[in-house]
């Protein structure tokens, strides 16, 4: 596993490549996080994500560590920001891919007065080697497949 460079979450604010994707779902904050927190509900809904292990116990919380693999890739992550039901967010600790030097991910979540909740999710890297060009070559589809999968936890979210 390659080392990652953590974060703090001001990195969302200040990284080059950063994606970014809202969404209204038909649901409340809790049952979102409850989504969050279920290890298999992530491979249902992301589909390069094959598998989420929690290495920590119960409360999660800043800290808390998981295992995720995904096609082609195993990233460790800890959680950088952790305010139920509102805000989640994590970043690489260590991935299999010595593409990046930091990756992270953050949920923001919106009660709204109709029942509904607006729905963020934000995800930033900042590529290290043959990366850099990856990324930069494939920028333009990056922000679509962002909000494809968005789409697809919003479906899952309100057929649960």
């Amino acid at each position: 596993m390659h080392p990652s460079t953590q974060v703090s979450p001001e990195y969302f604010t200040q990284v080059p490549y950063r994606f970014s994707a809202t969404t209204l779902v038909e649901s409340t904050p809790e049952k979102i996080f409850d989504v969050f927190e279920d290890e298999n509900s992530w491979p249902k809904w992301a589909p390069p994500i094959k598998q989420v292990d929690w290495t920590s116990e119960k409360p999660y919380g800043v800290g808390t560590t998981r295992r995720v693999t995904m096609v082609g890739m195993v990233g460790d992550e800890v959680f950088i920001e952790w305010d139920y039901p509102k805000v989640m967010a994590f970043c690489f600790t260590h991935s299999s891919s010595g593409l990046v030097e930091s990756f992270a991910e953050r949920y923001e979540l919106v009660a709204l007065s109709d029942g509904k909740v607006a729905l963020t999710w934000t995800m930033a890297m900042t590529p290290k080697g043959l990366g850099k060009l990856s990324l930069f070559l494939s920028k333009p589809i990056m922000g679509l497949g962002l909000k494809w999968m968005l789409s697809r936890l919003k479906n899952y979210i309100e057929s649960c």
